[in-house]
């Protein structure tokens, strides 16, 4: 854990206590396909939607195995907290192990992006599914 600060439009949100939001999930699809959705936050949760993590910019990517973006969190009653997000991706049988970390946040501000990205992730696991059934109706 560490201390931080962060200000905007001159309020002040200190919280002495820091620490890094892990999620994780193991997904009934093979790791192309959900670093294919991964890799596209165009198809995450957005905050007009319920969502409270705003993706910035990808920062790093290796296909297949990890991603990482700058975001910047929203939840309420807070100042923005910018941070990064780190994805990755295990091969687990015929699924796949997600490990997402998001860095640095707040402990007051845990449950909205502790939310937002358990949300990203059941919708990796739904779509992957779905495909999987289309398929299996088409063979």
């Amino acid at each position: 854990m560490s201390s931080n600060t962060t200000t905007t439009d001159d309020r002040a949100v200190e919280d002495r206590a820091t620490e890094d939001l892990v999620v994780e999930e193991r997904i009934d699809a093979p790791p192309d396909e959900v670093y294919e959705y991964l890799a596209d936050p165009r198809r995450f949760p957005r905050p007009d939607d319920g969502g409270v993590v705003v993706i910035d910019e990808r920062i790093e990517a290796e296909p297949l195995h990890r991603i990482a973006y700058r975001v910047t969190a929203r939840p309420a009653g807070l100042p923005a907290l910018p941070g990064t997000v780190e994805v990755t991706l295990r091969p687990d049988g015929d699924g796949t192990l997600v490990r997402l970390v998001h860095r640095g946040l707040p402990v007051a501000a845990l449950a909205g992006p502790r939310a937002h990205w358990g949300a990203t992730l059941r919708a990796a696991s739904v779509l992957a599914r779905l495909r999987r059934d289309a398929m299996a109706t088409t063979v």
